[in-house]
């Protein structure tokens, strides 16, 4: 089976983190995916050309709020091309209202909520063995699964199933969702293995190199997902160290971590603070940190740290 997974980023320059976490858990449970990114700037026509090339059997789209509308497009458009294609969506912007992506836009077969790492790998595990990913359910995967058309094809063509039963709210009757309306959380960030490889390294030599320390965050602003847990959960920090200064080994020009508040706890922030203060590289780290949590300690390493290697926002 070929599964693809991709994205539409919002310039060239940027890259996705979540999509090389994916493949690299899958490859821990055997499975092999390709990456392939676009930007929303990018003609819907040439994306959909390059990706019915690739012939995947499964193809998986990470959903952000600067692309879901124009990622539902394509989506549509892929399936009315390719109607086999099995279509997954993952990401913030359809963790949360899975049920009703599912309900108003049946081409999507499967969505995976929240944290995507263990629930991918068991969603495509289970159509690789030509089982059901949603009877037994799978924690964080909601779908729908059409299986033999009601013209008694045995296609996925949504338009021909919908022009078949009347309208989209039918088919929801006869192909009812299924699956777990649960938002999946990895228990143990030290089970997922570092997202990058050499090929990343030229592959992205030119693009943003995204990097994150911990999941989650401690506040609950309206406009954002991060706090929606409370909790937050960090990677083992020896580890954390290795892949600094893989980047580093490797001459990385900017590591951007995406940790939600970088400094929201001190035996965590101040550790790798200091380790990117003493450390003899070029490579600048740029950390998203709240001012209201910044006390002497952080101010003291930021301000005698070399030029250049540390960027705030």
């Amino acid at each position: 089976m070929n599964i693809l997974l991709s994205t539409l980023n919002s310039k060239f320059i940027h890259s996705s983190l979540a999509l090389r976490y994916l493949r690299a858990f899958g490859r821990t449970q055997g499975q092999a995916y390709d990456i392939v990114e676009y930007t929303i700037n990018m003609p819907v026509l040439d994306i959909i050309s390059d990706l019915t090339e690739h012939d995947a059997d499964v193809v998986g789209f990470a959903c952000y709020i600067w692309n879901i509308d124009m990622t539902l497009h394509v989506a549509s458009l892929l399936k009315s091309v390719r109607p086999a294609v099995k279509i997954v969506l993952g990401g913030p912007e359809v963790s949360y209202t899975a049920r009703r992506i599912l309900e108003q836009h049946p081409y999507i077969d499967y969505i995976v909520q929240g944290e995507g790492e263990e629930a991918f790998a068991k969603l495509t595990a289970k159509l690789q063995a030509g089982e059901s990913p949603l009877e037994p359910a799978i924690t964080g995967i909601l779908g729908r699964e059409t299986g033999t058309d009601v013209t008694g094809t045995n296609t996925m063509d949504v338009t021909a199933l919908i022009a078949n039963v009347g309208n989209v709210n039918s088919l929801n009757e006869i192909y009812p969702i299924k699956g777990s309306e649960e938002v999946a959380e990895v228990a143990d960030l030290g089970t997922i293995p570092f997202p990058y490889d050499e090929s990343d390294m030229v592959d992205l030599e030119h693009k943003i190199i995204y990097y994150e320390s911990s999941r989650g965050c401690p506040f609950h602003c309206q406009y954002c997902l991060s706090g929606n847990a409370n909790t937050v959960r960090f990677f083992p920090q020896e580890r954390t160290f290795k892949e600094l200064q893989w980047f580093i080994d490797h001459k990385v020009k900017q590591v951007k971590f995406v940790d939600r508040t970088f400094n929201c706890a001190k035996h965590h922030h101040l550790p790798l603070m200091q380790w990117i203060h003493d450390a003899d590289t070029a490579t600048n780290f740029h950390l998203e940190m709240e001012p209201v949590l910044m006390g002497q300690e952080e101010v003291d390493l930021l301000v005698t740290a070399p030029k250049g290697v540390c960027r705030l926002k």
